[in-house]
């Protein structure tokens, strides 16, 4: 079975912990009470307890893991944006609607999109280093300075061109999923042009709370960059961004 994972974006710090905690015992209670208990930041504790020790904590973020996954909360406070993942926790694209769904009717929701992790990593590894540690080869892959003066100089791998490449931006991330979810805050920031996406006819769909609007590109998750999969997600990548000015990452 293909390992699955989940990126939620939302406003920095638009939510707390709890407020996170409190928002998936409400869309996931079936999950959660078929589970006793749980690690939190590494501690195990019983899952009737973690609201507690969240509302106590003064720690902004939290990392809870289960046997099969994990959910984790964080930000990237420099790009105005807080990260909810959820990792290997569900099941499907149907399955994953319904974690997305704990989130995306409040105002602070920008976007969200499922993603096969081991292509994601792929997809986005610029140092050689890594192909090595793992026993791949980087040759022939394009290279270009990591642009720093000497002695930090050195050639990276350009992911450039990439379909599956995610990159940081201000206030949203540029990523696509074969699923994804986005609120009125992604459309307003890339220059998303809705009608654009209705005339597509191999897109569906689907209206989100706010004003929002679920996509579906691809009924299997991407996990190559090959092929149609890579010109799919090359086409999506176009329609959601083509107007954005370029910047840096």
């Amino acid at each position: 079975m293909m390992s699955l994972c989940l990126e939620i974006c939302v406003e920095f710090k638009s939510f707390t912990p709890i407020e996170v905690w409190n928002a998936l015992k409400v869309g996931q209670a079936d999950f959660l009470n078929s589970h006793d208990s749980c690690e939190w930041n590494d501690m195990k504790t019983r899952l009737r307890d973690v609201g507690r020790e969240l509302e106590a904590s003064k720690e902004l973020h939290f990392t809870l893991s289960f046997q099969s996954g994990e959910i984790r909360y964080g930000h990237i406070g420099h790009r105005n944006l807080s990260v909810i993942w959820i990792r290997r926790l569900f099941k499907d694209l149907t399955d994953a609607d319904k974690w997305v769904r704990c989130f995306c009717h409040s105002p602070s929701f920008i976007q969200a999109w499922v993603y096969e992790p081991e292509y994601k990593f792929w997809q986005n590894a610029r140092s050689p280093l890594e192909y090595r540690a793992k026993g791949k080869s980087s040759e022939g892959l394009p290279l270009i300075s990591n642009g720093l003066p000497f002695p930090l100089q050195e050639d990276v791998i350009d992911t450039s061109n990439n379909p599956g490449r995610r990159i940081v931006r201000y206030g949203y991330i540029e990523a696509v999923g074969a699923v994804m979810w986005l609120g009125p805050l992604f459309m307003e920031r890339t220059g998303l042009d809705t009608e654009t996406l209705r005339s597509i006819s191999w897109l569906g769909l689907e209206p989100l709370p706010n004003d929002g609007l679920m996509i579906k590109a691809s009924d299997q998750v991407f996990d190559t960059a090959e092929g149609e999969q890579g010109k799919r997600q090359r086409d999506i990548r176009n329609l959601l961004f083509g107007n954005v000015k370029s910047e840096e990452g």
